[in-house]
């Protein structure tokens, strides 16, 4: 049956529909009020040299005050954007702002590497490929954290070219 005939339908009921989307937007609105308790420090994260000094913390207004009066600091937010900013702020003159910072990106960090994991996993589970088992997927998670890693290959070489002198020692 057609989507649009269902619609026509006069036995068609609508109020099941409409309280489940009720219940979804109540979900919705209680998952995200924490985000509008955040919204003044977002604000300050995205915009600090924007920001009313008088609305920020006491804790924070003098460091505020010195980012705004900084003209390089200025240009240098423009040219990098918001989150890379920050690692640039001399860290004994702003080490609240920093703080301040890093709390801001921790909120999202996890997410980001969480939704990165998934997008990982569904590209290595797909129909063509499903064979694959818990099991195969958390061989390629190990997999994939190893790829950061960066291996000393002049001190590996060195140790392997020292037991290989050792062997020939031993002969």
């Amino acid at each position: 049956m057609c989507k649009s005939m269902k619609l026509q339908d006069p036995n068609f009921m609508f109020s099941s529909y409409s309280k489940n989307i009720n219940n979804i937007k109540q979900d919705f609105e209680v998952r995200f009020q924490d985000f509008k308790k955040c919204e003044p420090k977002f604000a300050l994260f995205t915009s600090p040299f924007n920001f009313d000094i008088e609305k920020v913390e006491e804790d924070l207004q003098m460091e505020l005050i010195e980012l705004q009066c900084d003209s390089v600091l200025k240009q240098q937010f423009t040219d990098v954007g918001v989150p890379k900013f920050y690692s640039f702020l001399p860290p004994h003159q702003f080490s609240k702002m920093i703080q301040f910072a890093c709390q801001i990106c921790a909120m999202f960090g996890s997410t980001y590497l969480r939704e990165q994991l998934f997008s990982h996993m569904k590209r290595n589970k797909t129909p063509e490929r499903s064979r694959l088992t818990d099991e195969h997927l958390s061989s390629i998670m190990k997999v994939v954290a190893s790829q950061n890693i960066k291996p000393d290959l002049i001190k590996l070489s060195a140790n392997k070219r020292g037991q290989i002198s050792r062997k020939s020692k031993i002969l």
